[in-house]
């Protein structure tokens, strides 16, 4: 499942901090560019912050959905 289409109550709990949690609505964006475009008002420092809690929440996502994909636990011990 791609982190665009997961329940946003599901994304919420997964959220470790106020900038990923902010970074919801940037989920759909591809670049640093558009989320400048979807912000115009908002300092581009801060719209920097939300993307880079963006990236954490995609990386937390995507390392996730490898564990629940191949069960192996994502390495360890016996990976």
């Amino acid at each position: 499942m791609k982190i665009q289409d997961a329940p946003t109550p599901h994304l919420m709990r997964l959220c470790q901090d106020d900038n990923e949690l902010a970074s919801l609505p940037l989920l759909g964006l591809t670049t640093l560019e558009q989320a400048y475009e979807a912000f115009p008002a908002m300092p581009r420092r801060n719209v920097r912050r939300l993307w880079a809690g963006r990236a954490r929440l995609v990386q937390r996502w995507d390392r996730m959905q490898g564990v629940v994909a191949d069960g192996s636990g994502a390495g360890g011990r016996h990976g």
